[in-house]
Order: structure tokens, then sequence, then C-alpha cells
């Protein structure tokens, strides 16, 4: 059936007066209609349960917690409050304590070893005091 022909403007006109004459109860009672929202509903479930559990599933879908390290506003008060950047947040909050202690060394070693700018020198001091406090909170 071709576009624009008798015959395919007689069924459009058909399938309009169909579809506005069903309400919303004929397609409930349709048992495919009620098999899809149910899989969408144990899909919504599942899938809240799971990231509730585990929320590093899918970073872009996180539940607001109070106390959650991972919630991206923590990071950010946590890099104004220590004058860091936040991806240095981001990346400590990863790290276990071995990590976090070496990068202590190696960044107390280079400003020792290193001729350097004041402003440089005190954004590396202010990350080492950072990791220094993160050092001293983690388990």
């Amino acid at each position: 059936m071709l576009f624009g022909t008798k015959e395919y403007w007689q069924n459009y006109n058909d399938m309009n007066e169909v579809s506005e004459g069903k309400s919303l109860s004929a397609y409930l009672g349709n048992p495919f209609v009620l098999i899809g929202i149910g899989a969408l509903v144990y899909w919504y479930f599942s899938r809240k349960k799971l990231l509730r559990e585990n929320p590093n599933i899918n970073p872009s879908i996180r539940f607001i917690d109070g106390d959650n390290s991972n919630f991206i506003g923590n990071a950010h008060t946590k890099a104004k409050k220590h004058n860091v950047p936040i991806k240095l947040v981001q990346d400590v909050e990863k790290m276990d304590k071995k990590q976090v202690a070496r990068m202590i060394l190696s960044n107390q070693d280079m400003l020792n070893k290193t001729k350097m700018p004041n402003d440089e020198r005190h954004q590396i001091l202010n990350m080492v005091s950072y990791l220094e406090f993160e050092l001293d909170n983690k388990d």
C-alpha cells in the first residue's frame, strides 16, 4: 500500500477511529501489556536493590546519603575545605591506606629534592596535609 493512495487514507482513517474508541481499560485488559508492566516494575525494584547494595555498579546513578563519601557534593566540600583539586579527593577515596602513605612519601621527597616556585610548593603542601588527614581517617 503506497503512501498517499486512496486505500492508504481509508485505512488510516479506520485506524484513528478504532484508537479513539479504545479506553485505558481495554489496554490494561491485554495480558501482554500486564506482563510488560510487571517486568518493568520488577526491573525497577531489582535495580534499586542492587544500587543500594553496591553504589559502584553505575556511577551515574547514585542514592543521596548524608554520610556517603561517593556522593559528589562531599568531594566538593572536602576539596574546598583543604584547598585541593576535586579529582584528588575522588582518587584518594578509591585508594587504600598503603597507596595513600606511598603518595605522601613521594610528594615529600619531591618537595625536598626539587626547586619550585612558592605557589607550587604551597599546593603540594596542601595536598600532603590533605593526604595525611585522609590517612588518619582510613580504616
